[in-house]
């Protein structure tokens, strides 16, 4: 880039700070601090360049009033820093860019704003919800995930009633078994022994939302036995199992609860 401009011609008057241009390009290229040498021969700082011709002088002109000048405007030595300030902010932008999207590697995004849309669409596209987790937004809406083979099984969660975990989850402790679906779906599995003096209270393998509804059955094999329950909450439940004559035994019972984790 030249260090001046002097395209086109200046009309300057005795006694202005006013110049005035004809075929000049002043607004994109000068600025104040720079230094016009005017038809007098003078150097005059540049105070403002309000148009693409017209100029500011700091102080009045001090020649002859003319039209149809030749001048020259010298561009000051405070641009170099400038240039190089601005280099250097386009280089750490485009390092982010580098490091990010120039790798194939995007923000996580959000439903309002997906790490990867659409110029014209803003708020539909990919976002990531969670970790191995790809999901669709489309206006803003959540529209579902993307499963495969290592997040179909794993851990189920969900915001606002919206699933945001795997689809299946299951597990198994001394309580017994249980299964959790991503639409909010859980089933228990427990086999308990009765006791004769009362109730055997047993904690369900994961809690549920409310109380679920129970199945219950004797396992005993040789002689009859009749179960039944109580207590029946969101976190555990009580089980009796009797004999034909009334009487509390320690015979075993399985029993099934289907209910809600949301």
């Amino acid at each position: 880039m030249a260090a001046y401009y002097n395209t086109g011609t200046i009309a300057v008057t005795n006694g202005s700070a006013a110049v005035t241009g004809a075929g000049t390009s002043w607004a994109q290229i000068v600025r104040a601090g720079d230094q016009l040498i005017a038809p007098d021969g003078r150097s005059y700082v540049i105070a403002a360049v309000p148009s693409a011709t017209s100029l500011t002088l700091s102080r009045a002109y001090l020649g002859a009033t003319a039209t149809a000048q030749a001048y020259d405007i010298l561009f000051t030595a405070g641009r170099d820093a400038d240039v190089a300030t601005q280099l250097a902010a386009l280089i750490s932008a485009y390092q982010e860019i580098y490091d990010g999207a120039g790798q194939g590697k995007f923000g996580d995004g959000t439903l309002a704003a997906p790490g990867l849309r659409f110029a014209a669409d803003l708020d539909t596209g990919f976002y990531r919800p969670g970790a191995n987790q790809l999901a669709f937004a489309e206006g803003g809406v959540d529209r579902g995930r993307i499963y495969g083979r290592k997040n179909i099984i794993g851990t189920v969660a969900q915001s606002g009633g919206v699933p945001t975990g795997a689809v299946i989850e299951g597990g198994t402790n001394a309580n017994g078994d249980y299964v959790r679906f991503a639409d909010g779906t859980q089933i228990c599995g427990t086999t308990i022994q009765g006791l004769t003096t009362g109730p055997m209270t047993r904690a369900w393998p994961a809690a549920f939302a409310a109380s679920p509804r129970v199945s219950a059955v004797s396992t005993s094999a040789s002689v009859p036995r009749i179960v039944t329950v109580a207590n029946n909450s969101a976190t555990a439940i009580d089980i009796y199992v009797w004999d034909t004559a009334g009487g509390l035994t320690n015979g075993f019972a399985s029993l099934t609860a289907f209910g809600r984790w949301f």
